[in-house]
């Protein structure tokens, strides 16, 4: 009787087609450079196109036409016509309440749009480098000469009959004929880089970069400072007036209310989690702000308290990306700390404690998460983020830039204040002996059992002794910033600003591997089995079979081409795209499945035999530890075959056993499969037979666990290219080892001892 399963429809990942880039569900948020509202129907101007809600932002959806993934910086309407001014990419109109767009850039010669304004039927446009104007709607555009030619106009505004503009270093000016001359009124300002603009009743007040708010009781003649009650230095992005009172939304400090006439402000930013404000619009007696990667708030109280409306709002930008199990875990610019526990069809936010929103970067470390910020320090968590806790002291320097564990220690390297370490999983530090000349630290790697750190001016440098002792390694390397690092075997890549680079071990040379004398800005490295894939600002996603020596596009789908983050996960790459959330690839059509083998079922006899059906276009070869119960009549072979498996022993335990191996080719995925053999009547005595060597992974994938019955004096690790990943000079029986940052798949294990040597495959 038999009692084999094909699992031809479980194992089967061959795709039809090339694989392409897809969205996840999120992460949700984002940042908001303007908001605009008329009753129900809200617009946000994010740094992913426009994005509409028509129910008081409960849902969102994304317009297209052409702007969805345009920094949208300004909006306008009148009636269901709409204006709208990008970062780079000029000016767009929408007849249709916002549904469909086109670009009008006819006249335009400045892409860079920061304000638009509506004036007695002429349009003004406030650009990077001068006002222009038109007076049928955008379809020509005029430059402005005068005062206003070639400044950086940041805001504009209207009182009456004038038209206010404010400009990033020349102050405020003021035209009193539709524009067409202009009047320089700065004196008395605490500063002249002007961001924003507001004009109540006879009074009328600019926000500055560092001083605070000004006033001024005659058209902008005179100015007085207005900003009692404003932390000082704050930049003021946004002035608002709702009919009865002002609201600043300042750069990191949330928002502010005045009675008015801005003699004195108080804070109103309770459960506000985003205090970078961009911008504020009133709405029907409530009040929106958009933040800067938290997307949309709003409050009904005059700022009392808020609550965020970013749901299917999908302008994050994910910076990180990890897992642990089956959880996939991001760390966002602005909007916190997310999980999806579905491969990213749901992501649940989850930064209860977390003070700062904008993450950096995040480890796993057994059962605690640790997440770095630009700007509150490190964090701690024991529950997938349930909640976090701040890091605990040492660690002096709050904008973390990279993690990395080595052994035991985890390093964490800081923007202006080096590398710091820690011996408990981020709850103390210390920091690291001096040696590395540049304190901005951009990114840590290990490589070879070697620490390195890459820098914004100095290149990089090596520690060969747990940081206690650090040497300079830039021979081949460009003095450029370098973005990131990742090593694999005795390989190290180095991204930079200027392309990508490669160190071989135990050569100290760079050879440049994505390089043409241009800047190929590189932003994230990863691996997938012996492939480097590299994500770039401007070149997306790219992948090299050969070490980098070749380079092909990765991007069919990729609705952007800024990739600032990869994981691996299976047979998935997640990828932070652009400020659109997190997308996925899946990596089939890389890896063709051309190997397909079933489930042996054995019974509990001693000589039972059962077939194995390997169905097979290429070489292939069955990896893993054979039990000794049972025996493989082969263990490589080529195109179709079968497999004779036969019971060595009887099983004397009460439930059936299994033992797991892998089918492995260098041109296939790597795939499991199942050998199984069942378990006898109840009443009878088991025999367990201990073995010599025990090695157990934790559920997270984080730490092998090696016991043996003699003292273990070194271990190993070889990936199937031959390259020794990790090595550790060891003296007990009982050895932990840190394996988060190997590569996953099949390996080789070798334990040494004293006269001994144990030689094994394992799949991490």
């Amino acid at each position: 009787m038999r009692f084999t399963k094909i699992l031809l429809f479980l194992l089967l990942i061959s795709f039809q087609g090339l694989s392409q880039w897809t969205p996840t569900s999120g992460p949700e948020g984002g940042r908001v450079f303007s908001i605009m509202a008329g009753g129900n129907r809200y617009y946000a101007g994010t740094g992913n196109g426009i994005w509409i809600s028509e129910d008081a932002g409960t849902l969102w959806k994304q317009a297209a036409g052409g702007i969805s993934s345009c920094k949208v910086h300004a909006l306008v309407a009148s009636g269901p016509t709409l204006w709208a001014g990008t970062a780079d990419s000029g000016a767009y109109r929408s007849a249709d309440s916002g549904i469909t767009w086109v670009q009008i850039n006819n006249g335009l010669t400045n892409h860079i749009v920061r304000a638009l304004l509506l004036h007695q039927q002429i349009l003004f446009a406030g650009t990077g480098g001068g006002l222009f104007s038109s007076a049928d709607g955008g379809d020509h555009w005029t430059l402005t000469g005068g005062n206003i030619a070639g400044k950086n106009i940041t805001a504009l505004a209207t009182a009456g009959s004038q038209v206010i503009a404010a400009t990033y270093g020349e102050g405020v000016l003021i035209s009193n004929d539709q524009g067409v001359t202009w009047q320089n009124r700065s004196s008395g300002l605490p500063g002249l880089f002007v961001l924003s603009l507001a004009c109540v009743n006879n009074l009328l007040f600019a926000g500055t970069e560092v001083g605070g708010v000004a006033v001024s009781e005659d058209n902008g003649t005179s100015w007085q400072l207005s900003s009692q009650g404003l932390p000082a230095g704050t930049a003021i992005n946004s002035l608002t007036f709702d009919g009865s009172a002002l609201y600043a939304g300042t750069g990191g400090e949330g928002v502010y209310w005045s009675a008015g006439n801005g003699q004195s402000w108080n804070a109103v930013n309770t459960f506000l989690a985003n205090p970078v404000i961009n911008t504020l619009a009133s709405a029907a007696g409530t009040m929106l702000a958009g933040t800067g990667g938290g997307g949309v708030y709003r409050s009904n109280d005059q700022g009392g308290s808020w609550f965020p409306l970013s749901n299917s709002l999908m302008a994050a930008k994910v910076t990180v990306l990890t897992y642990k199990g089956t959880s996939h875990m991001a760390g966002t610019s602005g909007a916190g700390f997310f999980i999806s526990g579905d491969n990213g069809h749901n992501w649940a936010s989850r930064s209860n404690g977390l003070s700062n929103l904008f993450v950096s970067d995040l480890v796993v470390a057994g059962s605690m998460l640790v997440a770095g910020t630009s700007g509150g320090g490190a964090y701690v968590s024991d529950n997938l983020g349930m909640n976090w806790s701040p890091s605990g002291s040492g660690l002096s320097n709050p904008y973390i830039t990279s993690f990395c564990f080595s052994g035991a220690q985890l390093f964490a390297a800081t923007s202006g204040s080096g590398v710091f370490m820690s011996a408990d999983t981020g709850r103390n530090w210390i920091a690291v002996p001096p040696g590395i000349t540049d304190p901005v630290v951009n990114k840590l790697a290990v490589c070879s059992q070697k620490l390195y750190a890459g820098t914004q001016s100095a290149g990089v440098f090596v520690s060969a002794d747990m940081g206690n002792s650090w040497t300079r390694e830039n021979t081949g390397l460009p003095i450029q910033p370098v973005t990131v690092m990742a090593g694999r075997g005795e390989t190290l890549f180095a991204g930079t600003t200027a392309g990508l680079f490669r160190l071989e071990l135990p050569t100290a040379n760079w050879i440049p591997v994505l390089y043409n004398g241009e800047s190929i800005n590189v932003k994230t490295i990863t691996f997938f089995g012996t492939t480097v894939i590299a994500g770039t600002d401007g070149q997306g996603a790219l992948m090299s079979d050969d070490n980098g020596l070749t380079w092909t596009s990765l991007n069919q789908g990729l609705p952007d081409s800024t990739v600032n983050s990869f994981v691996v996960s299976g047979m998935n790459l997640f990828a932070g795209i652009g400020e659109m959330g997190a997308w996925v690839r899946q990596m089939n059509d890389l890896f063709p499945d051309k190997v397909v083998p079933d489930t042996a079922v054995l019974r509990q006899t001693l000589g039972f035999r059962d077939t194995l059906y390997m169905k097979s276009s290429v070489d292939w070869s069955i990896q893993g530890t054979i039990p000794s119960w049972y025996s493989l009549s082969k263990l490589s072979g080529t195109g179709n075959d079968t497999i004779i498996v036969r019971a060595m022993q009887d099983n004397l335990g009460y439930l059936a056993r299994y033992s797991t191996l892998y089918v492995f080719s260098s041109v296939a995925s790597t795939i499991s499969f199942t050998v199984m053999q069942t378990g006898k009547n109840f009443g009878t005595e088991d025999h367990p037979r201990n073995a010599d060597i025990r090695v157990t992974e934790d559920d997270a994938h984080e730490f092998l666990t090696i016991t043996a019955g003699s003292v273990i004096k070194e271990i190993s690790l070889i990936n199937m290219a031959g390259i020794i990943t990790r090595k550790l000079s060891v003296d007990a029986k009982t050895v932990q080892i840190n394996v988060s940052s190997v590569s996953r798949g099949l390996c080789i294990l070798k334990i040494c001892g004293d006269g001994w040597i144990s030689t094994s495959r394992i799949v991490l």
